[in-house]
Parts: C-alpha cells; structure tokens; sequence
C-alpha cells in the first residue's frame, strides 16, 4: 500500500466541488469515530423552516457528493489489486452470509467510515446520523423530545442511545436473515471472530465480544442505578446469559415458529392438558423454551418442559380484577411493573407461604418453586425486552425494564423466605451413616443379581430382565462414584467403552506416587 499525506488528500478535489462539500469532507475526518454523533452539524436555526421533501433531496444529495470525494480520497490513498477489489466489493455489501464490520485504518491513518442505521428507516449511513436524525425524523418524538432538552450532555446521550438502538435493530435483522454486516462497538481489522461469538450489552444495545462484555457492562453509562448497586453485572454467566435472553427475544419473529426437533422432543412429549396448552398458546413461553432447547438440545427435554409448565402454572394463579380480568392472562401483559405485586402473590400461592408460629418468619413449603421461578422470569423478562427493540414498541420495552428493576429490588422477599424454608429443613435431620454389614449385604446382592440377570438376559432376552439389569448396574455406578445419580444418567456408553487405557498412558514417577488401592485400580 503506498499512502499519500493526509494534507495532500485534502487538497485533492478542491476543483471539483464546491465548498459546502469541501466543510463537509473536513469535518468527516476530523470527527472521532466514537462521538461523532454529537459533534456534528448543530440544531437548524429556528429562522430555517426545512420541509420533509425539502430535507430528504438535501440529504441525498449531501450522501451522494459525500460518496462520490470519498471514493475520490480512497483512489488516490492506496494503489489498486486484487485484494483491495475483494475488500471494496465486502464494503458495498456483497457478502455470502453473516460477516462483521471491519475497521480500514491503513499505516496509523484513521478511516471514519463506521456505518450507523437509522432506527425509523433502517438507513445506514457513513456517520452524520445526528443531522440525519434533525432533518428528516426531526417530527418523531423520540427525536423532538432530544431536541428540546437545553442540556448539552443529556441530548448527546440521547441520540447516542438511538443510534445504539438503530444499530441492535439491524444486528437482529441481519442475524435473522442470517446474511448481511454486523456493526460492533470494537471493529475488528480482520475476520478473527465469528458472528456467534458477538453479544449485546443489556443497557446500551451494543455488539462486543462475549469474553469482553462483562467487563463492559460493570462500566456502561447506561446503566441504571440500580443495577449498578446489583453485584449481579460482576458474574460473567450471568451477564451473558442475560444478553443471550436478549438477543434470543429480538432475533426470532414475532409468532413462534419452533423448529421439527423442538416440536418432536418438547412440545409432543409433554402431557396434555390445560398447563400444556396455555404454554403452547404463550408467546414468551415458547420462546423461553426454544431458547433453552437451542443451547442444551436433546439432553435437558424434561427440565424443559418442566419449566414451561411451571410459568403456565403461574399464569393460571395470577388473578386480575375489574375491567382487566376481561382479558386473557399472558405473560408478556405480566412482565411489566403495574403487575409485578400480582406476580409476587401467585408465587406465594404456589409456594404455600405459612408463618412460622416459633419466629414468626414466612415460610414456603415449596421452597425451590419460589427460586427456580425468579430465575425463569427474569430471563423472560429479557426476552420481553428484546422483542420490544425489535419491533420498535418502546412502551413494551419500558414495561420490561420496569419489571426487572423490580425484580431485582422485591423479589428477595421470595427469594430470602425460600432459602430460610429450606435451611429450616436441615435442623435436626442429621444425616445416617449407613453400617459396613448393611454396605456388605447391599454389595453382595448387587453382584449376585448382575450375575443372575446377565445369564437370564442372554437366554430370554425381555424388557423387564433388562429393564432390571439397567437398575442394578446404575445403582452399582452410582454406590462406586460416590457422586450424584444425575451425573451417572448422562453418562454415555461409549464414554465407557472408548476410556484411556490409563496403565498405558500414566507417568511411572507418578504411579509410584499412588498408594498400593490406587495402583490396584488403575489395573481395572
């Protein structure tokens, strides 16, 4: 590449157009990429009366001078190949699926050529989105409402936050139609990472890198007082699975299209009756368990279903009164914060929440219900959020913000009174030991029933023979891991046939190391 001198560039079209592009060429370079949005043209003098049609042929006719200098500058600025044509033909969006902006710096010389969307018509534009904004949605209310502030810093802020929320709107556009460019916060200077490793910030809409976000999120300016007070944004699994809920709610389509799979091992194999139904008729629902079977697959189809069944449980406790009981309970019209206590009040009844007559504490004699569905909501709740981004409805998304301030700050009353039920639980409950002659007896049945059932097996080969076999040799599994049962169920067959041979493989220094047991069973 040979570059030219950044004064040289300048100097190159001052012939071929007039001044007004000339100022506006300027100013495109000397403006930071990361705050152009509030540095460009100022608000219109009021004396100024701009029309809509007047506005849109100024634009188009500023874009296409625009264009026209800048690929003018980028002719002179680099010497032509093969390369440089792949690369411009990316930049004028001839790209084969989903691919991520990338930054064209060349030798420490910054290139100001970050796109931006526009949240009412979906533009992109190469920067100048705030005098886009002022010119031609300068009747949208969002818009009117910044232009009104007389605060400097809060209408930067403002249209910042648009600009964020123009550009998740085309990240969830593009990552739906699986093809177009993705804009991120950070532009990477080549294709290092994929599209699936990109998440947004739950507070600013913003693209970074799931390994960064965390780190982002515990200093976003958009963040809420309190959830900057919650030590939950220092988690980093929560932090992504949060923005995961986000992206999942904003990407897939208003009406629920669950895929084969999904319909196969979730929805046909749950019991049918009214909690089954009202999950499959709840928008939210099915898109909380298309999420949670997209991550986990086949492996967890019950705590799935499971899930799903307990929200439509939930949606049946809540009650409504006055003209608002007319209406079909969803809960999306539950996730908001005028409806939080009515959440709150069918938890409790599911709970079965009692007083204590030594304490006078609340208790729950359900009290794992109580956690297991403050987790769910509030990533319902993100979803809710990011069904609301996508279809530009911002008294939806301000329901769903509502509702997890909320959640974070009133549900500990749920949460505390849950964990006390079950540390309750634990007193006076010392755990028995079983005896060595009851460990003996158990062993010897077990070895006399394997051998038993094997030989009863290969002579008449029947379900309950091997139906008794499989319990036998699990509960064998099970008394010699010492670990959980869970664990042992999802251990597969060929994780056991295809193990190291590991008297092979181990380090002799190492198995001098072991005690004559260890020795012995690393035999086996």
């Amino acid at each position: 590449m040979i570059v030219v001198g950044l004064g040289a560039i300048l100097d190159i079209d001052t012939d071929d157009c007039n001044s007004p592009v000339q100022k506006s060429t300027d100013e495109e370079v000397n403006v930071s990429e990361e705050f152009h949005l509030s540095l460009s043209s100022p608000v219109p003098n009021e004396d100024v009366q701009w029309s809509r049609a007047e506005a849109e042929d100024a634009d188009a006719e500023e874009d296409s001078l625009y264009f026209s200098n800048r690929q003018k500058i980028n002719r002179f600025m680099t010497i032509d190949s093969d390369e440089d044509d792949i690369q411009m033909s990316l930049e004028a969006g001839e790209v084969a699926g989903i691919c991520v902006g990338q930054s064209q710096n060349l030798d420490n010389i910054r290139k100001y050529d970050k796109q931006a969307a526009c949240f009412f018509c979906d533009k992109l534009l190469h920067g100048k989105l705030k005098r886009h904004l002022q010119k031609i949605h300068s009747n949208e209310p969002e818009v009117a409402k910044l232009l009104a502030l007389s605060s400097t810093e809060d209408s930067r802020k403002g249209f910042v936050e648009l600009a964020n929320r123009g550009n998740f709107k085309h990240n969830a556009s593009v990552l739906s139609a699986k093809e177009g460019s993705l804009i991120v916060r950070r532009r990477p200077s080549n294709q290092t990472h994929k599209s699936d490793e990109y998440l947004p910030c739950q507070y600013c809409l913003g693209l970074f890198l799931k390994r960064d976000l965390w780190r982002h999120v515990g200093k976003c300016p958009f963040k809420t007082s309190s959830a900057a007070l919650s030590n939950n944004t220092k988690n980093r699994s929560t932090v992504t699975a949060a923005s995961r809920m986000l992206l999942e709610g904003a990407t897939v389509s208003d009406q629920v299209i669950v895929s084969q799979p999904f319909q196969n091992d979730i929805l046909d194999r749950m019991r049918f009756d009214r909690l089954t139904r009202r999950a499959r008729n709840d928008i939210i629902i099915m898109k909380y368990g298309s999420s949670l079977y997209h991550r986990h697959g086949r492996q967890r189809v019950h705590d799935i279903s499971q899930q799903m069944r307990q929200l439509a449980r939930l949606l049946l406790e809540v009650r409504f009164e006055g003209e608002e009981a007319d209406h079909q309970v969803t809960l999306e019209r539950c996730l908001s914060g005028r409806h939080f206590d009515r959440v709150v009040e069918a938890t409790e009844r599911l709970c079965e929440r009692e007083i204590d007559n030594d304490s006078g504490r609340p208790l729950f004699q359900k009290p794992s219900l109580g956690l297991k569905l403050g987790i769910t909501l509030g990533n319902c709740a993100d979803i809710k959020k990011g069904m609301a981004i996508r279809m530009g409805d911002k008294v939806m998304e301000n329901e769903a913000d509502a509702f997890l301030t909320l959640h974070k700050s009133d549900w500990k009353k749920i949460s505390s009174a849950s964990l006390a039920s079950i540390k309750r639980r634990g007193y006076n409950n010392p755990d028995i030991l079983p005896l060595t002659s009851d460990l003996v007896k158990l062993k010897e049945y077990q070895e006399k029933s394997l051998t038993t059932l094997t030989e009863m097996l290969k002579k008449d080969p029947t379900y309950s023979v091997w139906r008794q076999l499989l319990d036998i040799v699990y509960s064998r599994v099970v008394i010699f891991n010492k670990r959980r049962g869970g664990e042992t169920s999802r251990l597969h067959l060929n994780a056991f046939l295809k193990r190291p041979k590991w008297q092979e493989v181990a380090n002799d220094v190492l198995v001098k190391s072991l005690k004559p047991l260890e020795q012995k069973l690393l035999k086996r």
